[in-house]
């Protein structure tokens, strides 16, 4: 159950980011369409993402060491 909470809840707070920062994204990918010097902009994402996916054993030990004090 307790797993099933932290899921409900991450899904609710990425939708709530994702509402706020909607506008803004608009623009981003407006900026990086219209603007050759930042049509970069799309690979930053993902790129992003795969570093995060890439260190996820280390993000998780931070984690469970911040939680355990």
């Amino acid at each position: 159950m307790q797993k099933n909470l932290q899921i409900a809840l991450g899904v609710v707070c990425l939708v709530a980011i994702g509402w706020a920062y909607w506008p803004t994204l608009v623009e981003l990918e407006a900026t990086w369409d219209r603007t050759e010097d930042y049509g970069h902009g799309y690979l930053v994402p993902p790129i992003a993402l795969f570093f995060l996916w890439a260190r996820r054993e280390k993000l998780e030990a931070t984690v469970l060491l911040e939680n355990s004090h």
